[in-house]
């Protein structure tokens, strides 16, 4: 008799142990490379819908640069090729500097 009672003491401790451990790692799931390789293949400026770079931190020890592109895939860009910097340049000189708003237009009523 004290069998089923241990048994079902023990199922319910690791049901409600995997409960806890699910909600206790999804906010922390973001805290993590993004990139798994990169490349040195570097996209043509036209072809890239848009650009972010990622510091060193949270959960992550190494910069990233993240490049998603009109048609295809993502790419994770080599922050150590120096072709790379150049493109970032070449993207700040075709579509402005990050962070800069353009200003909203007016429209008058008559």
């Amino acid at each position: 008799m004290r069998f089923i009672p241990g048994c079902l003491l023990l199922m319910l401790l690791v049901c409600s142990l995997c409960l806890v451990h699910g909600v206790l790692e999804a906010p922390y799931a973001r805290y993590r490379c993004q990139c798994t390789g990169v490349t040195k293949k570097i996209p043509r400026v036209n072809a890239v819908k848009r650009v972010r770079t990622f510091l060193p931190g949270n959960g992550c020890p190494r910069p990233e640069i993240i490049a998603w592109l009109k048609k295809g895939p993502v790419l994770c860009l080599d922050p150590n090729y120096s072709g790379t910097y150049e493109f970032l340049e070449d993207m700040k000189k075709k579509r402005g500097p990050a962070g800069k708003s353009t200003p909203a237009r007016r429209t008058w009523k008559s």
